[in-house]
């Protein structure tokens, strides 16, 4: 595909850190910084034609930041500046600098320009009468890019599909007729996950109207080209000619894919529409832009298998306890289909010249391994040999092009159809089709087990599965470099086991959207991945059997996985999720998870082999800056948690700690205090020692990470200052009827840049014994002990009426909001 690339330029220097955020102060060296922008042949869509670059006025927007590529951080690096195209250069509207020499950072590219809050499922809306404004293109840089990497490569890709509908009018017409309209039932909402590229189509589906083309595709009167979101469940177009509706009604779906053009080619008669074909490819430039220019992958081209060197032999064999029905062949097309089990004994046909292809089909819907568990129908290729086409020719040789159901009951259709063979290739512009919706249970079961040098995988359209459809699908495929999207919502039992088992060239793994799981489903899915880089983020909340065990073993270049469970009831659930992951030079492993699953949970992050290295569980904090205060004549600047230690929102109570605790506990007592008991007999914090929590008895830092610490006595006095804040009751936080009480903490108008800036602390109440009690109070630590009595530390507690710091023993258990060290 021809590429356009058009340099970005913006000064790098020092991005010194926010006061109090950062300890470091490295700097990066004054000079400029180049991103190299490549993009698609067809830049932008309009009905009139389409630009194959970027063009005078262009912007796009730029978001930059460290941590992990799986996490846009509340405070980014760059955010969202705008970079504006004059001809020849980009020009940013604002400097954009590295924040350190040594962090790895991490790039988004956006046009046309925009700003974006919800970087996971930011809200799209389709303007059929604007499709430029609507294109939506999207590049990512997830790898890493330090300062001194030289260029940042940004690739842009399509976000939207696009849908094209060619219409050949029959003899019943005198002449080409005047088309009002052509449209599709489709929906034109959507929400985008910028990081994987994902669109998830929402709302409800209307008419969408198709522009007409400017020129028609050849062989047909008319043409319609237009955006759509990437969508199923669309069958429905309608040709408006005269006032009368021609309604298309397709059996199955018609393919809407990100970054792919499907055309439609609709036969018109007086009183009927007909299909005459459908083809879906990538979005590539081609004599009439978006109209399919090559239909020999089309839905009605039969399994395929081409010669890539002159010689090659093609054998397939039959098992007969699977294949009750025949399977014809044919070498050309026009010609009669034979009977592959007669033919020449029914082994082996050679292919003489490259180029020189065969083709097949069967009636075999009744798929199914014997009881005793013979091998499978193999093909075999003595040389290198393309295989594209439809693979379902071999379920329904007569109407494969609508077929995408397997029979029921019909367990292990395609299993091992290509295993053990070396010599099949991808072929460079024809896929094989997959196109099957409904599965069976073990339907795709090892289909590629060893094809060491397959390098493109078919599109799974599938969103609900059976058990084991997938497993092992492309074990030991080592030259595997994308994955195929995996849309399901529905998961069974096994479904994705071992399906990358040691596809070692797979450097990004796709977004996996179920939220409810089942036994086992992800199990050794990227087990021997050594070359993956990104992992999916793992929405599920709550994690079932088996469900990530092995999961991500031995993927080496793996720094980072996000897991939002909120829900593990077992330790087998985990179990070698990450043994040997993230061993690589350089990898600094992390794992993302929500504030309350930082605590109290086996994450199995124990040492993993002989490497010594242990990930570390980070969770996305965000603060506000309350503003600077005056302790002991020092001015401070103190920026506090949005919400408690264990809590996932600033309403949510949190966990409650014994005072230099950093776990939870089932039961608040001096007998299970950490450095005393009821006879006052401490071992740490005795009044001679320390006065104030060290960093190894602070949950905040222990469990929210070196930047982050419990606050002082003096600093929640300073808080307290009614010069300076206002802490104002509330009986429903949320004002939505959900009653979350407490306080919020407001800094006073006038006193400065901070002034209006405001937490919120539930009135949590406390843990004393096996049960809490005084709920609809708030009860806070502070990281001081009290100066009378070692038993002691120092507390902020408030009510309804009043708030107030006072003192309370150490064993019971409060709520901790964190400060920014």
């Amino acid at each position: 595909m021809m590429m356009k690339k058009s340099n970005i330029s913006f000064a790098a220097a020092v991005l010194l850190a926010l006061a109090g955020c950062n300890k470091e102060t490295a700097t990066v060296a004054t000079g400029d910084i180049t991103i190299d922008a490549s993009i698609g042949a067809m830049t932008k869509v309009s009905y009139n034609g389409n630009d194959t670059h970027f063009t005078d006025g262009d912007q796009i927007a730029v978001y930059a930041w460290v941590g992990s590529p799986a996490h846009v951080p509340g405070t980014r690096v760059v955010d969202g500046v705008k970079n504006r195209f004059d001809g020849t250069n980009w020009t940013p509207e604002k400097q954009m600098r590295w924040k350190t020499v040594t962090d790895p950072h991490y790039f988004l590219g956006v046009y046309p320009a925009k700003s974006i809050t919800d970087f996971k499922a930011d809200g799209y809306t389709l303007d059929p009468a604007d499709y430029i404004a609507s294109d939506l293109l999207i590049a990512t840089n997830l790898g890493g890019v330090k300062a001194g990497d030289g260029p940042v490569a940004l690739c842009f890709d399509h976000a939207m599909a696009r849908l094209n509908v060619n219409l050949r009018f029959r003899n019943e017409y005198d002449s080409t007729p005047a088309v009002s309209s052509v449209s599709v039932k489709a929906r034109k909402t959507a929400t985008v996950n910028y990081l994987t590229k994902a669109v998830t189509a929402t709302g409800d589906a209307s008419a969408v109207d198709i522009p007409a083309s400017a020129t028609a595709a050849s062989g047909y009167a008319l043409s319609f080209s237009g955006l759509q979101v990437p969508q199923s469940g669309v069958t429905t177009v309608t040709v408006t000619i005269a006032g009368n509706e021609y309604v298309y009604e397709s059996a199955a779906d018609i393919p809407l894919q990100s970054g792919k053009y499907t055309t439609l080619n609709l036969v018109v008669g007086k009183d009927r529409l007909e299909l005459s074909g459908l083809s879906v490819s990538d979005w590539t430039a081609s004599s009439l832009p978006g109209i399919e220019a090559d239909p020999t992958w089309e839905l009605a081209t039969p399994l395929t298998i081409e010669a890539a060197e002159a010689g090659a032999e093609v054998r397939f064999d039959l098992d007969a306890d699977v294949v009750t029905s025949p399977v014809y062949f044919r070498t050309h097309d026009g010609i009669a289909w034979s009977d592959w089990a007669v033919y020449a004994g029914g082994t082996t046909v050679t292919l003489a010249h490259a180029g020189d292809r065969v083709q097949f089909k069967g009636d075999n819907a009744s798929y199914a391994r014997n009881a005793s568990g013979m091998s499978h129908s193999n093909f075999k290729f003595s040389k290198d040999c393309y295989v594209y086409g439809n693979a379902m020719s071999l379920i329904t040789s007569s109407d494969f092009s609508t077929c995408v159901s397997f029979a029921w009951g019909s367990d292990y259709n395609f299993t091992l159809l290509f295993a053990q063979n070396s010599h099949l290739l991808s072929h460079p512009s024809k896929s094989l089709l997959l196109p099957a919706t409904s599965l069976a249970g073990h339907c795709y079961d090892r289909l590629f087990e060893d094809c060491s040098n397959m390098t493109t995988a078919p599109e799974l359209p599938a969103k609900t599965l059976m058990p084991a459809c997938y497993e092992y699908m492309f074990y030991e495929c080592f030259n595997l470099s994308q994955a195929p999207v995996l849309p399901a919502t529905t998961l069974a039992n096994e479904c994705y086991l071992g399906m990358f088992y040691y596809c070692t060239s797979l450097t990004v793994a796709p977004a996996l959207p179920a939220m409810t799981l089942e036994d086992s489903c992800y199990m050794e899915m990227f087990r021997g991945c050594s070359g993956l880089i990104t992992a999916p983020e793992l929405p599920a909340t709550t994690l079932v059997f088996g469900c990530y065990e092995s999961m991500f073993y031995g993927c080496k270049k793996l720094s980072s996985v996000t897991c939002l469970a909120t829900d593990i009831p077992s330790s087998n659930i985990l179990m070698w999720w990450l043994t040997g992951a993230g061993t690589a030079d350089g990898c600094e492993r992390k794992l993302y998870v929500k504030p309350s699953m930082l605590i109290n949970h086996n994450w199995n992050l124990d040492k993993s082999g002989t490497e010594g290295k242990r990930w570390t569980l980070v969770s996305d904090h965000n603060y506000v800056d309350l503003g600077t205060v005056t302790i002991g004549g020092v001015e401070k600047n103190l920026k506090w948690a949005t919400c408690n230690i264990g809590a996932d929102n600033p309403w949510d109570n949190g966990g409650y700690f014994a005072w230099g605790e950093t776990e939870t506990k089932s039961n608040y007592i001096w007998a299970t205090y950490r450095y005393g008991d009821s006879f006052h007999d401490f071992s740490r914090y005795t009044g001679y020692d320390y006065a104030t929590l060290r960093d190894e008895d602070d949950a905040a830092c222990q469990i929210w990470g070196d930047e982050w610490r419990i606050p002082t006595a003096e600093e929640w006095t300073a808080l307290l200052d009614d010069a300076l804040y206002t802490w104002e009751w509330t009986d429903d936080y949320l004002g939505d009827g959900s009653k979350h009480t407490g306080r919020i903490v407001t800094r006073k108008s006038g006193t400065g840049p901070c002034s209006g800036n405001s937490i919120f602390l539930p009135a949590s109440g406390c843990m004393s014994m096996t049960a809490g009690c005084f709920w609809g109070d708030g009860y806070y630590w502070t990281s001081t002990l009290d100066d009378w009595s070692p038993s002691i530390a120092c507390n902020i507690e408030f009510s309804s009426s009043s708030f107030s710091k006072t003192t309370a023993p150490r064993y019971v258990g409060y709520s901790i909001r964190p400060v920014l060290k």
